[in-house]
């Protein structure tokens, strides 16, 4: 899984991934992320997918390398999730 912290209080948030070798996992905003409490999401990531925008629709992150799973971003870094 890959986390996010949705400090910002976006209403929907959605997650777009794709991999350096392959763009085509999905199409835009990408899919809504699972609440799991907290203002916390999660999403589990396809095999090979290594970069992220997280987003609402309209307003997102920037293009994000992945670090590892069970890494969330918020407040604009990524660090190790424990819940």
């Amino acid at each position: 899984y890959v986390y996010f912290n949705n400090t910002d209080n976006w209403s929907t948030v959605n997650i777009y991934v794709w991999s350096s070798t392959d763009s085509n996992y999905m199409s835009w905003p990408g899919v809504a992320m699972e609440s799991i409490g907290n203002n916390t999401y999660r999403f589990e990531l396809p095999d090979g997918v290594d970069y992220a925008i997280f987003n609402d629709g309209s307003k997102q992150t920037g293009d994000l390398k992945i670090p590892d799973v069970n890494m969330i971003y918020s407040n604009g870094q990524w660090s190790k999730y424990s819940e």
